[in-house]
């Protein structure tokens, strides 16, 4: 059995040499509660092992600040774009490493995600995935 963080380390590295568009950095798990930059942060959730397989799902986030438009913030739907398509395209190339987990394709979602509304002024783009193991 692979542990949970054997499995995030593998992520994290991919990400970090996929990711490099973006003006922050990639974590593990938590983001730096002061950051503004477009972080991108993994982590797992671990579902438990049954018989013979274990099994999770992933989350990776990546942060984009809205825009000041008129006195009011906007989400920045260019760069949010931009990102939801990297983020696909990072989903499709994890499926072509060793990372050595099965990613379940179907379990694939890619979406944008406002931050509530009393917090920083940012969108995330949010991919997650099942995998077996």
């Amino acid at each position: 059995m692979k542990s949970k963080n054997t499995i995030l380390t593998a992520l994290y590295h991919e990400a970090v040499s996929y990711f490099t568009t973006i003006t922050g950095s990639v974590y593990k798990q938590t983001r730096p509660t002061n950051s503004t930059a477009e972080d991108c942060i993994i982590s797992i959730i671990e579902g438990g092992v049954d018989k013979f397989t274990q099994y999770g799902r992933v989350f990776i986030k990546i942060y984009y600040a809205d825009l000041f438009t008129n006195d009011t913030y906007e989400e920045n739907l260019t760069r949010g774009s931009v990102l939801q398509t990297q983020m696909f395209e990072f989903s499709e190339y994890i499926l072509t490493r060793n990372i050595q987990v099965a990613i379940q394709v179907n379990s694939r979602r890619v979406s944008t995600v406002p931050m509530p509304p009393d917090t920083t002024k940012e969108h995330y783009v949010l991919l997650t995935f099942d995998y077996l193991y």
